[in-house]
């Protein structure tokens, strides 16, 4: 078990706002607050956390099985146990859908505060918006670098959820530095198999690019608060948060290479 420490947790973020503009009456409002709709939104966004910390926890189990078991081989492979390759590939495809609900919760979230704007719903119909006047230019900017890795992710899970797609796992390295990628099965042939990597190395670098788009758009929500409601705030003033078992930001940090001088790892 792991303890973490950050400022950036999007649910925590809102959390707060949502305390301030029920504890300042007085405040500058651009429009009335409609007080449901935010509510529904910011629960979508920690439930969405706790799902995938949920099944980053569930992964990690049966990654750690897998990394040590002996592989399969013509002498053992009548009475052999693939019930943690099994659910591995069950929980991966699960995470690729969650994680995408993820993304459309946040784009909900960008969509309630621009909501004179009418931006969509959809993650992937707001990154098409960017460059144009429907979306303001600094908003644009906090999106674009997610244009880098959204698509391959987006590609990966319509091909689950619309094409029939299912994932192999690949056994590389020794027992002891064993690594666990996945595959294509419907692009697999004789001669080789679509890998798309080592697991714990691609779902922690998809992790960390969402990190920092959400760092990066904390930051915007501070100026547009000031802006919109006279809230005067900065990463400076962000409350921490404290988590035990934050797979999310672990995964981000431990295998994708994600850094904030804001986040604290301790390993137990």
């Amino acid at each position: 078990m792991m303890t973490i420490t950050h400022i950036n947790v999007l649910s925590a973020y809102l959390t707060d706002w949502s305390v301030k503009i029920r504890l300042l009456p007085q405040i500058k409002k651009v429009a009335t607050i409609p007080v449901k709709e935010y509510a529904n939104i910011f629960r979508a966004i920690s439930m969405g956390e706790r799902d995938i910390n949920t099944l980053l926890r569930l992964i990690d189990e049966r990654l750690r099985i897998l990394e040590k078991r002996p592989l399969p081989t013509v002498g053992n492979i009548k009475d052999f146990d693939f019930t943690a390759d099994v659910e591995t590939i069950v929980l991966l495809k699960a995470l690729y859908v969650q994680v995408r609900i993820y993304l459309d919760a946040i784009s909900g979230v960008i969509r309630y505060f621009h909501r004179q704007t009418n931006l969509p719903k959809s993650f992937n119909d707001l990154l098409k918006k960017l460059g144009t006047q429907a979306i303001p230019a600094d908003l644009s900017q906090v999106l674009s670098p997610a244009l880098n890795w959204f698509k391959e992710f987006k590609d990966t899970r319509d091909n689950l959820v619309h094409q029939y797609e299912d994932f192999l796992l690949l056994f590389t390295g020794e027992e002891n530095e064993r690594s666990i990628h996945y595959a294509s099965l419907s692009k697999i042939n004789c001669n080789k198999a679509f890998d798309y990597g080592d697991i714990r190395s691609c779902v922690g670098k998809l992790l960390k690019n969402i990190q920092m788009m959400i760092d990066d758009l904390l930051d915007y929500f501070d100026e547009k608060f000031f802006e919109w409601y006279g809230f005067v705030q900065s990463s400076i003033s962000r409350n921490r948060t404290i988590f035990e078992g934050a797979y999310m930001l672990y995964w981000a940090y431990k295998y994708g290479g994600y850094n904030h001088p804001e986040l604290h790892v301790q390993e137990n």
